[in-house]
């Protein structure tokens, strides 16, 4: 990303691709200020918009990224289905119960950890826990990292305390 931002400071690309890094690296102030520029640079790219919701809404920042993820999925009819994944946070942590499970579901066709994550703290939410346990099963035969190293898997996502709790009960 440095040598991207070095070899074009004008790239949107460079800057998001910044920001995930420093994200990562647990820079969220400077994190922040990279994924604003790329915005500031590019502010129709739905990949762009898509990494914004997901930095924000581990930030903190719900509401702007439920916005973003939503102006992503609009501008892209054929997205990918990770573009769902702010949304189902945003959904779960503010109790929407229908909303969180249809972005949870949309959001696990991808089949990444993250995803089964999710539809598990959207099915517990709506009161489905034999369905939230099958999910997870699920998840961990495809991803037994997911099982294996949770808690560091779960740092690296950074999700909200109100997700957490709800995806394992």
């Amino acid at each position: 990303a440095e040598k991207a931002l070095a070899a074009n400071s004008s790239s949107a690309m460079a800057h998001q691709y910044m920001a995930l890094a420093l994200l990562a690296l647990n820079d969220d102030r400077n994190a922040r200020l990279e994924i604003e520029e790329a915005l500031r640079l590019n502010p129709n790219n739905s990949e762009i918009l898509a990494d914004a919701a997901q930095i924000l809404i581990q930030l903190g920042d719900l509401d702007r990224a439920r916005a973003l993820a939503e102006k992503s999925i609009t501008i892209n009819p054929g997205h990918p289905p990770w573009y769902h994944g702010p949304l189902a946070i945003y959904h779960i942590v503010k109790g929407n119960k229908a909303e969180a499970l249809r972005a949870a579901e949309e959001g696990a066709k991808d089949g990444s950890p993250v995803a089964g994550y999710l539809l598990a703290a959207a099915l517990r939410l709506n009161g489905d826990n034999a369905k939230a346990d099958q999910a997870l099963q699920s998840l961990y035969a495809m991803h037994p990292e997911a099982r294996d190293n949770r808690d560091e898997l779960l740092k690296r996502l950074r999700l909200p305390g109100t997700v957490v709790k709800l995806i394992f009960g």
